[in-house]
C-alpha cells in the first residue's frame, strides 16, 4: 500500500492525539509483554489494545491490521457501522468478566493453600 489510503479508513486524529494514542499503545504493549512473562497476568487483551491504539497513529498500521484474516471482518464491520453489535459487546464483556472472575478465584485459592 504505497501512498494509497483506504477510503473507509477512519480519519487520523491531530498530531497531539496521535501522540496520546502512541503513548497508550506503548504502555499497553509493555503490559502485554509482562503478561506473556508473568503467570496469572493476562497479556493478550493488552496486546489487542496496543494494536488498536497503534492503528489510530498510522494509516499503514491500520492497513496492515485490516489485511489480517482474523481482524478483517471485525474491522470492516466497524468501518461500515461505526459500532459493534450488541451480541458482540456482550460476548466480549462476558468473556472478560469470566476471565477476571476465574483469575481472582484461582489467585484466592493459591493464597489459601500457602497458609
Amino acid at each position: 500500500m504505497s501512498g494509497t489510503t483506504d477510503a473507509l479508513a477512519p480519519p487520523l486524529p491531530p498530531p497531539l492525539g496521535r501522540l496520546a494514542w502512541a503513548l497508550l499503545g506503548s504502555v499497553a504493549a509493555g503490559l502485554a509483554l509482562l503478561g506473556f512473562v508473568l503467570p496469572g497476568f493476562p497479556g493478550l487483551p493488552f496486546l489487542v489494545l496496543a494494536a488498536l491504539c497503534f492503528a489510530n497513529v498510522s494509516r499503514r498500521v491500520h492497513g496492515r491490521l485490516a489485511r489480517m484474516p482474523a481482524l478483517r471482518g471485525a474491522l470492516g464491520q466497524w468501518r461500515r457501522a461505526r459500532h459493534r453489535p450488541l451480541a458482540v459487546q456482550l460476548a466480549v464483556a462476558g468473556g472478560l468478566t469470566l476471565l477476571a472472575l476465574v483469575e481472582t478465584v484461582r489467585l484466592g485459592v493459591q493464597a489459601l493453600r500457602r497458609r
